[in-house]
């Protein structure tokens, strides 16, 4: 039987050291940082002084829902647009986990195996994003933020025939107040439409 490829707590440190740091390169927020193995295991999880104590649950969402589902949050976010019905059965199957936005990242190896993913909150989701790149290059592994969507997908979006849009259902208990969220493609990225620059998830 094939040992599952997994990341070694050390190199989940390392990432947690490479993210923080470019994070104060570049004047980020406050960040909270999880790190989990190909079976969505934590490796390893660390939060900046003054972020938030939620921001682990959504760095854990994140990082869970790009290694469960093989993508990143930024391929999820796309294909909330043009496949909704997907993306809100797979938060379902997941008890309302799923963070469909960037900042979910997959881990590979040279081969191109995924290892685990990392998953970043504390700033705007593309801020987020960038330092769970520079986390995962750090001890020289391969990061896949982006994901191109199936050939069917783009031909939907090219002729104007992608599906309705979708809430996702709400996560249990009723965080964030009930309120379902909307996702749409502006300009050839994904957006949130209750997301702007100055919303940090």
């Amino acid at each position: 039987m094939t040992a599952l490829a997994t990341i070694p707590q050390a190199a989940g440190e390392k990432i947690l050291a490479g993210a923080f740091a470019k994070a104060s390169e570049a004047g980020f927020k406050p960040l909270a940082v999880a790190v989990l193995d190909a079976g969505g295991r934590l490796v390893a999880f660390s939060r900046q002084d003054g972020a938030a104590p939620g921001r682990y649950e959504i760095a854990r969402g994140k990082a869970h829902g790009a290694v469960m589902l093989g993508m990143p949050g930024s391929a999820q976010m796309a294909r909330a647009e043009a496949q909704a019905y997907f993306i809100a059965a797979a938060n379902g199957a997941f008890d309302g986990g799923l963070i469909p936005v960037p900042g979910g990242v997959l881990v590979k190896e040279a081969s191109g195996t995924v290892i685990g993913a990392v998953g970043i909150s504390g700033d705007a989701s593309e801020n987020d994003e960038a330092a769970a790149v520079a986390g995962i290059q750090s001890p020289g592994q391969t990061a896949a933020p982006r994901h191109q969507p199936a050939r069917r997908l783009n031909r939907l979006r090219r002729s104007g025939g992608s599906p309705p849009l979708a809430p996702l259902p709400a996560p249990k208990g009723g965080a964030g107040g009930g309120k379902p969220q909307r996702f749409r493609i502006r300009r050839g990225r994904a957006n949130a439409s209750t997301l702007s620059t100055e919303d940090h998830v």
